[in-house]
């Protein structure tokens, strides 16, 4: 079951609005100002959100941290990626 909190809500709103971008954990709590105490639930929203399909994981040979990308399904976005 999937809870909708103002959280959530407010991370979906972020990447929904930055669809054209990937962003690392570490920038979208950045993006957010997150304190300390909420990394913890942005990193569980992420990989929530992941896991239900609404965020590409990219991985780069550059980077050991992967990125995140809002996957806009109405739009077909999930068989390409936005560069």
């Amino acid at each position: 079951m999937t809870y909708n909190t103002e959280k959530r809500n407010e991370l979906l709103v972020f990447l929904k609005s930055n669809s054209d971008r990937s962003f690392s954990l570490e920038e979208i709590c950045a993006s957010l100002t997150v304190d300390g105490r909420g990394k913890s639930t942005v990193y569980r929203q992420v990989s929530a959100l992941h896991a239900e399909g609404l965020l590409r994981r990219i991985s780069s040979d550059c980077s050991r941290a992967p990125t995140y990308q809002y996957v806009d399904k109405s739009a077909h976005c999930e068989s390409h990626l936005h560069l």
